[in-house]
């Protein structure tokens, strides 16, 4: 299924199939329903990716103001061009704010998915992975917390239990799109954040 099938087909909610089953207990304060395919295009994801770092590329080899990096334009293109119209998040559940990047909520209001953007700088190590790790037990419903410069992706999956949040099996999965990246890793690796793990959906 493409992605202009997704506004056309439509489903009741209780045949959805939910990736994240530790997720299905929460149920929504309101009913905000929308419509959705039943997948995303794992090619259509990296397309976007990549033309997200050209851009990125292009931008900063024709404005050189002082101090002025490309994080907040890597944020928002990441926020609009991937997250909303590739993975299909409502405009209303995507938060842009100051110290969590970039927050994904579901109906409820509970950040479920934390993305924090760094400035795109390939040759360079993946900066700012401690502070990263440190703001996410802040909201103990973050689900999958994603840090990421563009070419970079690290996904954290996570889990609260005993009055702290986990990092589930103390495993990081990663992609980088410095190489080519096969379908199915990519699949992989955002299936976890699609919402319809999160939102009530039909």
């Amino acid at each position: 299924m493409n992605r202009n099938d997704a506004y056309i087909q439509t489903r009741a909610p209780s045949t959805i199939p939910r990736a994240g089953e530790r997720h299905r207990n929460l149920k929504p304060m309101w009913s905000y329903y929308y419509d959705v395919g039943n997948s995303f295009n794992p090619q259509y994801v990296e397309q976007s990716i990549r033309n997200t770092t050209k851009r990125c590329d292009e931008v900063a080899q024709m404005l050189h103001y002082p101090h002025e990096g490309l994080e907040r334009a890597l944020r928002w293109w990441i926020g609009c061009d991937l997250i909303h119209h590739q993975l299909d998040w409502p405009s209303k559940n995507i938060i842009f704010g100051e110290m969590f990047d970039v927050l994904l909520v579901d109906d409820r209001l509970r950040p479920r998915v934390y993305v924090e953007t760094k400035t795109p700088s390939p040759l360079k190590p993946l900066p700012g992975r401690a502070g990263f790790l440190k703001r996410i037990p802040d909201y103990p419903t973050i689900a999958v917390a994603i840090l990421t410069d563009g070419w970079r992706w690290e996904r954290y999956d996570c889990y609260y239990d005993k009055n702290s949040l986990h990092i589930r099996d103390n495993t990081i999965v990663t992609l980088d799109f410095q190489q080519p990246m096969a379908p199915d890793a990519i699949r992989d690796f955002f299936e976890p954040i699609s919402p319809h793990n999160f939102l009530e959906v039909r």
